[in-house]
């Protein structure tokens, strides 16, 4: 069973469930609802009304096409880049799966699942989170970069880098740029 603490990364969420005209993630979104601070729904892309999202939520399917031309469509836009996506779907087709990740899908889930498996899988999308914030430091987990800077801080301390780390830092931070 998964406690409050275990989930206190969703609680300060906001996701976004994007949706095909038979709405299948309408029950991921009531049990996401008691755990996720703030839940967006879109059936196309004039209905995506944040930038800031924290995870997103695809549903997948070949029928209907609405949801992944959405997310297609707002993977163009820098700001939903570093955006973590799980892709939910009824198919266990390879080609499905492997599509779904060369269009930006961090996570593809089949149909029909745990729920405690969904919860899990937001949970370490959330964790794992790269963001860019305004300042340009680059956060992932409990590491933060500052571009040209020769430390990064981990655990909330500052902790010098090598000539090494400095380079793969640089090179990261250009890329996430």
């Amino acid at each position: 069973m998964t406690t409050g603490t275990e989930l206190s990364s969703l609680k300060k969420s906001k996701l976004l469930i994007l949706h095909g005209k038979r709405q299948k993630l309408s029950a991921f979104h009531q049990l996401l609802q008691e755990h996720v601070a703030q839940i967006f729904t879109a059936a196309s892309f004039t209905e995506v009304t944040e930038s800031d999202y924290d995870l997103i939520l695809v549903d997948y399917s070949v029928e209907d096409m609405s949801s992944i031309l959405t997310y297609k469509r707002m993977m163009q836009n820098p700001s939903y880049a570093l955006t973590p996506s799980i892709f939910i779907s009824d198919t266990k087709s390879y080609d499905h799966r492997l599509n779904a990740f060369e269009i930006g899908a961090a996570d593809f889930l089949t149909r029909p699942m745990d729920d405690q498996d969904l919860l899990r899988k937001c949970q370490m999308h959330l964790r794992n989170r790269r963001r860019i914030l305004p300042d340009q430091s680059i956060h992932y987990g409990n590491l933060i970069l500052y571009p040209g800077s020769d430390s990064a801080i981990i655990n909330g301390k500052s902790v010098p880098l090598t000539q090494l780390e400095y380079k793969i830092s640089s090179i990261s931070t250009c890329l996430a740029l």
